[in-house]
């Protein structure tokens, strides 16, 4: 009993295996950069995922941008042209929830500023948001990546999705085994933004992380505050007004032009300053200002 279980384990492995050769196959025929992350959610932490991705994250971009990181506060990479551009670099990160094909699903971060694009369900299957482009043979998605598309009330509501192992679970055994035609679009859209809350924001601001990530939090269901949800939409902002502060010397935050920015921040969220701003954000994405760029 025991050899059938392993042999059956091995097979469903070299079938993933072979699905993912093809998928990266493909993404090699592309002129982007990827870098790939594994998570398995029966055996490892969120901390340890983390680790590992914020091992990529922190490598040296090229060009460099100045400055590299404030206070370990690390700017991510390159920009893409527009928003809807391909991104320059891609990172998988592959989750594994079981050892059938359907309990493995790889996710498409933009490594410029971790929007999860799209999707790669058991099979290798390639699924991406409306209006981008990028993964190979992809399936376009019947909703776009904005927070509005895939929850009622937008990320005013992201304080009821549900975080931890077994939601983390439940989403990638969703994406795992997507099939458009069969799959709930509801179902689907509910997996995608308890994805997005912990793969992207999570990492994006550190409260949001430290709600389901460290000690025993990872093994119970958590979710965010209202106040962090308003976080999510004040991450560029945060991120451009730090760059301005750390490159006037560290003498002023929010001054002008950046004055308006840095008023939307503390109405919104309660930001007066750098440190304030420091507490909040994990990665800092490249400014779009031209004085900043």
């Amino acid at each position: 009993m025991h050899a059938f279980l392993l042999n059956v384990l091995i097979a469903a492995i070299l079938i993933s295996a072979v699905a993912a050769a093809l998928s990266f196959a493909a993404l090699r025929g592309q002129a982007v950069s990827f870098d790939h992350v594994h998570f398995n959610l029966l055996t490892e932490s969120y901390e340890q995922f983390y680790g590992r991705l914020e091992e990529v994250l922190q490598r040296p971009s090229h060009p460099p941008y100045n400055p590299t990181n404030i206070y370990r506060r690390y700017v991510l990479g390159p920009r893409r042209s527009t928003f809807n551009s391909r991104p320059l670099a891609w990172i998988l990160v592959h989750l594994t929830a079981g050892t059938e094909p359907a309990d493995r699903a790889t996710l498409a971060l933009a490594n410029d500023d971790l929007y999860m694009l799209g999707f790669a369900n058991g099979t290798g299957q390639w699924y991406i948001v409306e209006e981008f482009s990028g993964l190979p043979n992809n399936i376009t998605l019947p909703f776009a990546e904005n927070y509005y598309s895939i929850i009622d009330g937008g990320h005013e509501n992201l304080w009821k999705v549900p975080l931890g192992k077994q939601s983390a679970i439940v989403a990638t055994r969703i994406l795992g085994s997507c099939d458009l035609a069969r799959t709930p679009i509801e179902n689907l859209k509910d997996a995608f933004v308890r994805s997005l809350v912990m793969y992207s924001e999570g990492v994006r601001f550190t409260p949001i992380r430290e709600v389901f990530s460290g000690g025993s939090r990872w093994e119970q269901r958590t979710s965010i505050s209202k106040e962090q949800a308003r976080f999510v939409v004040n991450w560029g902002k945060m991120s451009t007004l730090l760059v301005a502060w750390h490159r006037s010397g560290q003498r002023t935050w929010g001054a002008s032009p950046f004055n308006f920015i840095a008023r939307s921040v503390r109405e919104s969220i309660g930001v007066h300053n750098a440190a304030e701003a420091l507490d909040k954000v994990g990665f800092l994405v490249r400014p779009t200002h031209p004085s900043l760029r």
